[in-house]
């Protein structure tokens, strides 16, 4: 059975990434994820978080991306990884006395809805590799750090 459309006013959107700066941005979805790759740097089965940040930029919703990992105790870059992850989980608004548990169970969905401040950075177009240009999460901080001099966008 067809669908009758009535196109004929609508807008393309583009998704040309957001300027490289500090946002506000709600933490929007984090599912937990495994690496899959047996050519990467982590071995298979590695446990992580994928995290997706919502994003208002100039009145449009914009969403960038990044993971997390729990590295293996002998990976020779854990302490760089744990780093990253407990950042992002303070950033996030976890209690620090809270990550410095031995045991920390992570509730991914606990983490949906919070404010946080994501730094983009653009990483550039590689035809060759079949990418265009796209946005990418360099850094995370808290809310209530005060406001940068290039913040972008105000709380959602």
């Amino acid at each position: 059975m067809g669908m009758k459309l009535n196109l004929s006013g609508a807008k393309e959107t583009t998704f040309e990434p957001i300027p490289s700066g500090w946002y506000n941005a709600t933490i929007y979805q984090v599912e937990a994820i495994e690496t899959d790759n047996p050519d990467g740097n982590l071995p298979v089965g590695t446990p992580g978080i994928n995290v997706q940040f919502k994003v208002d930029y100039e009145g449009q919703d914009r969403r960038v991306f990044t993971r997390y990992y729990i590295a293996p105790d002998d990976y020779d870059k854990k302490d760089v990884m744990d780093s990253m992850m407990f950042t992002f989980l303070k950033s996030a608004g976890i209690p620090e006395d809270d990550l410095r548990k031995k045991s920390f169970d992570l509730d991914p969905e606990d983490l949906q809805g919070r404010e946080i401040r994501v730094k983009v950075g653009v990483r550039p177009a590689n035809k060759e590799k079949g990418y265009d240009a796209s946005n990418e999460v360099k850094a995370v901080k808290p809310v209530s750090e005060g406001d940068d001099d290039n913040l972008t966008a105000g709380l959602l």
